[in-house]
This record gives structure tokens, C-alpha cells and sequence, in this order.
């Protein structure tokens, strides 16, 4: 097992380079639509409100401040307006004393929107740089085979059989397979496991902004005051207070209520990638059974299914079908699939599948494939420490398989 490991390695690292070493190609990507609304939406929303908050905040209208007295002018000076913006304290009236109150939040909330755009960037750095580079690589290497296969048949299929021989096909289909057991033993898991972590990550950052924004307007429930009362002057002898209006709280206000909705709708899109990761997908339904000419044939679905989590299969098949248009040409590499398929076994013209003269996957293909995924699924099974006394490929075994995902 720990030199078919090693081999998995070494394969799956030269089609990763193999594939980078296609100058043409554009590379393959890991976003989802909620990838793009975190990098296209709400990154850069978020960071212009909270630069504009800042700007309109310190340099258009900071405060306008009116005196309060029984007696006297109502007229205050620019250095008490000053003061008052600096200290940005609410008073309040104890007996015949003001004294200052809490710390009002205008001058904080757009650092806390920079700060909040800034988390969202972390998390796209951790993934986008340190950890989705395996998937990406993977993935292309996906669509090369892809590429390859659909190449071969196309010539096969034009009998073009002086250059491409059904024991050509046989090769390449073999080399795919080596791939696929290798891709689904090693890589599936760590990149599925990412994957939910960054969702998940993403979703407790998203509530972690939600409440403290909340927390901020406590204890009044008041998204920004309009007007507050200011002590500028306090000295044993006396104190003086102005009353002072801010003219920016309507446009904090707005801002603040964007931001809230885009939070919820962020969480919102998170929640419905986790729900779409813990999905299963019979590998029947999957972009290397639709579309990989070859690997539409009902044992290797068969044996896909009973050896391999469902959930990394349905994961794997969605970042390929958002990857699609990297094909060279999808429509007919489906289309070769159809052709060439195998769904329940049979050939389109009846042959049997031990037929050598039709490209399809050969039995020794197939038994070499599922003795590999059968050892991966008992090492497997030891380290959950649960006992199966044998694994068969036969539909009586499925039900050990289920209770084992």
C-alpha cells in the first residue's frame, strides 16, 4: 500500500506539472458564486463605505454645537465644537452634575468597516494562496486527461485507426484511471475538508460583524444618535455644555443597514455552500462520468460509489463543471462519451465487455481500479475501528458501504 501511495504522488505531481507546462491554457479557477460575491461584492463595498464614512466623517461635517445655558448666548465658540468632536462623550445630568457618558460610536464605525473588509481579505489570502493551489492543480489536470481522451477518440471516431488503435485507447484510458483512484485516495478529502473549513470560517466571521455591530448601538437599540449633549468645560467652579447635532448620522445610519444586509446575504450564500458540500453525488452524475470520454461506463460508477465518499465525488464534480470552459471542446467531448459509453456494461452494439476490439474500459482495467479502491477502503475502515469481515463488488455489500459514510 505505501508504494502505491507513493506512486500516487509521484502521478499526481507530474500531471499537476505536466499541466502547468500548457502555455495556452487559462488556469483553472476554485471560485464559486460565493467566492465572486465575497471578492467582487463585498470586499470592495465594504472598503469604500468605510473610506468615505471616514472622509465625510473628519472632513466635510464634523459637529455643529449650540450652548444650552439658562443664561447667556446660545453662540459657541469653534474651540468648544473642536473639543466636543475630540472627546465625542454623551453627557448626562446626575442630580445638578453632568457628567460624560459613554463613548459615542461615530468616530469608530469605519475603522470597525475597514477592519471587517480586512478579515474577508485574510480569509481569501489563506485560501486562495495556501490552499486552493492543490485544487486548482488538480483540476487542471482533470481537464487535461479530459482533453487527451476526447482527443483520442475524436481521431478513433474519424477512423483515423493507423494513429490511434484500440489498445491506444486502452493506454490512455488506464493512465486516466491511475489518475482518478489516485486523485480520490489522496487529494479528495484535504480539499473537501478545506473547502467546508473556509465556509464554515466564513459564516462565524459573518455572525462575529453581525453581533458586534449590534453590541455597538447597545444599550438605547440606537443606530447613531443625531444629536447629543456635550460637557466641553469642567471645573470645580462651573461646567458648561452645548448641545451638538451630527450631520453625518443619517449617512452612517445608511451605511450601517447596507452593511447588515450584506452580512446576512454573505452568511446566507456560506450556508448554502455548506449545505451544497455535504450533498451526494453518485459518480453517474459527475462532470468525469458526463463528460471524460471512456469513463461513462456502469462498473467503474459501480465500484466509485462504493469505495469512494460520495460527498468528495460531488465536490470534485462541481469545481470541474465551474472549470468546464477549459475544455477544448466540451460538447464533444460529451458527446464521445454518449458514444463510447458504457452505462450498464454492454457496448451500444451488444458486444460483451470482454470485447477487445471496442474502446471501452477492460476487465483487468477495472479489477486493477477496485482492488486499489478496496484496499484504500479497508485501511480506511481500520482507522474508524469498524470490522468488515470482506468487501465485494456485488449490490449485498452496499449496505456496509452507507453505514460506513
Amino acid at each position: 500500500m505505501s508504494s502505491l501511495l507513493w506512486f500516487c504522488d509521484l502521478l499526481l505531481v507530474s500531471s499537476s506539472m505536466g499541466n502547468a507546462c500548457i502555455s495556452d491554457r487559462r488556469e483553472p479557477s476554485a471560485d464559486s458564486y460565493g467566492d465572486k460575491l465575497v471578492k467582487y461584492v463585498t470586499i470592495p463595498a465594504v472598503s469604500l463605505l468605510g473610506m468615505i464614512s471616514l472622509i465625510v466623517l473628519y472632513l466635510v461635517d464634523k459637529v455643529s454645537c449650540y450652548g444650552n445655558g439658562i443664561s447667556g448666548s446660545n453662540f459657541v465658540g469653534p474651540e468648544a465644537e473642536v473639543r466636543c468632536f475630540n472627546n465625542f462623550r454623551l453627557a448626562t445630568l446626575q442630580g445638578s452634575k453632568w457628567t460624560e457618558g459613554r463613548q459615542l460610536m461615530h468616530k469608530f464605525f469605519p475603522i470597525l468597516l475597514l477592519c471587517q473588509s480586512l478579515s474577508f481579505v485574510v480569509l481569501l489570502i489563506l485560501w486562495f494562496w495556501c490552499l486552493s493551489r492543490d485544487l486548482t492543480d488538480q483540476i487542471g489536470s482533470v481537464i487535461h486527461y479530459c482533453d487527451n481522451l476526447t482527443d483520442y477518440y475524436r481521431k478513433y471516431d474519424k477512423g483515423l485507426r493507423k494513429n490511434v488503435t484500440e489498445a491506444t485507447l486502452h493506454r490512455e484510458i488506464d493512465n486516466c484511471l491511475e489518475f482518478l483512484v489516485c486523485l480520490l485516495m489522496k487529494k479528495a478529502k484535504k480539499l473537501y475538508m478545506l473547502a467546508l473549513i473556509k465556509w464554515a470560517s466564513l459564516i462565524l466571521i459573518c455572525f462575529a460583524w453581525f453581533i458586534g455591530y449590534f453590541m455597538i448601538i447597545l444599550p438605547d437599540l440606537i443606530v447613531f444618535e443625531d444629536k447629543f449633549v456635550c460637557l466641553y468645560e469642567d471645573v470645580p467652579t462651573s461646567q458648561k455644555t452645548a448641545e451638538c447635532t451630527i450631520p453625518t448620522s443619517n449617512f452612517l445610519r445608511a451605511v450601517w443597514y447596507i452593511n447588515q444586509v450584506l452580512l446576512g446575504l454573505l452568511a446566507l450564500v456560506a450556508t448554502f455552500q455548506v449545505i451544497e458540500l455535504c450533498q451526494r453525488k453518485n459518480f453517474s452524475s459527475s462532470f468525469f462520468y458526463r463528460t471524460m470520454p471512456g469513463l461513462q461506463d456502469g462498473r467503474l460508477a459501480e465500484c466509485v460509489d462504493l469505495y469512494y465518499n460520495p460527498r468528495y465525488v460531488n465536490f470534485l464534480s462541481c469545481v470541474c463543471d465551474t472549470n468546464i470552459n477549459l475544455c477544448t471542446d466540451n460538447g464533444l467531448s460529451k458527446s464521445l462519451a454518449r458514444k463510447y459509453g458504457a452505462p450498464d456494461g454492454w457496448t451500444p452494439g451488444k458486444q460483451t465487455i470482454v470485447d477487445k476490439h471496442y474502446p471501452v474500459i477492460q476487465p483487468e482495467q477495472i479489477q486493477k481500479f477496485r482492488q486499489s479502491s478496496e484496499d484504500h477502503f479497508r485501511k480506511k475502515d481500520v482507522k474508524n475501528s469498524k470490522t468488515i469481515k470482506t468487501v465485494k463488488v456485488h449490490p449485498v455489500s452496499k449496505k456496509n458501504h452507507e453505514k460506513f459514510w
